[in-house]
């Protein structure tokens, strides 16, 4: 019980600390407006969580000289 007590303290430091920087627009904040280009704070922590979600998600295959699949099919 006592280490879920200290992990969750550590969280919420961790997040008033991130929350004071974002509104006072210190190193997190340029950080995040240079990746996401939002400049509310809200927004940003939404940039990067989508970010972040494109690190982990698998990019498409668009190998360059490979033919495409059903070019001569109509699609109307």
């Amino acid at each position: 019980m006592k280490r879920y007590l200290a992990l969750l303290g550590v969280i919420l430091l961790l997040g008033a600390l991130l929350a004071f920087d974002l509104t006072a627009r210190g190193a997190v904040w340029y950080f995040f407006w240079s990746q996401t280009g939002e400049e509310v704070p809200l927004a940003q922590v939404r940039g990067m969580v989508e970010w972040v979600g494109n690190l982990i998600r698998l990019q498409p295959r668009n190998d360059p000289l490979i033919p495409v699949d059903h070019t001569n099919v109509n699609h109307y």
